[in-house]
């Protein structure tokens, strides 16, 4: 199926040119598609640990895994807080993070 390609194209490995394009448009364009969400996990969860502005971008799938699927990621608020450097605050992306991580600490 044409989920199940993608996935499996996300996790063969990252090609950072194209990779926070996906991530910017995974929850709201791929997520509500999938029958199985929680195959993109691995994938959510690997480009969180690239750090800098990858991980910024994956906040939001990798939340929405966590609060609307259950899935189980006990490190997403460490990691979130670890993120909170001088390279976040200078980001291109660092309005969308700011307020991604109120969402995702309102939430806490």
């Amino acid at each position: 199926s044409a989920p199940l390609l993608f996935i499996t194209v996300l996790c063969l490995g990252h090609v950072h040119a194209w990779i926070s394009q996906v991530l910017s448009v995974l929850k709201d364009d791929v997520i509500p598609h999938l029958n199985q969400p929680l195959l993109l996990a691995d994938f959510l969860t690997r480009s969180y640990d690239e750090g800098g502005v990858i991980s910024m971008l994956a906040l939001n799938g990798l939340f929405h895994l966590i609060h609307k699927h259950n899935l189980d990621y006990p490190e997403f608020y460490p990691k979130l807080y670890a993120l909170l450097s001088v390279e976040t605050l200078m980001a291109r992306h660092r309005k969308k993070f700011f307020t991604l991580a109120e969402m995702f600490l309102r939430s806490s």
